[in-house]
């Protein structure tokens, strides 16, 4: 009985933790997708609250020109891509609420579940 009961306990605890990775993986991954585009990221480039970034099409080719708001507490931040589809844009706050993708889509996150800009960030968004 009292194997049994121990057995029990282990394969709910393996459960649980396994619900728990689950959770975390994900608010805390380093991917956001919706049906328009793909957005990872690399948090600690070393340029503290500087986001950065690059825009690809679904070729992977650089998008020119495209507006880009890295959204954070305080607000939106606009920025466009330049003839590589690169952009960077320091916002001065430590965590990011959404970035919009002029005329494509939004990526959001919950209260304090965004990625934070402490050491810097870098996105790379694809668009399908």
């Amino acid at each position: 009985m009292r194997k049994t009961h121990r057995l029990l306990c282990i394969v709910l605890l393996a459960i649980g933790l396994m619900a728990c990775g689950a959770l975390i993986a994900r608010f805390f991954s380093a991917r956001k997708e919706t049906n328009k585009l793909v957005l990872t990221w690399v948090e600690g480039t070393g340029l503290p609250l500087v986001v950065e970034g690059v825009v690809l099409d679904n070729h992977e080719r650089p998008v020119t020109g495209q507006v880009v708001d890295i959204v954070t507490g305080s607000g939106g931040n606009l920025v466009t891509t330049d003839s590589c589809g690169r952009f960077s844009v320091n916002v001065g706050e430590l965590e990011i609420v959404s970035v919009k993708v002029d005329g494509v889509d939004t990526v959001e996150w919950g209260l304090l579940t965004g990625p934070s800009v402490q050491e810097g960030i870098t996105f790379t968004i694809r668009i399908k």
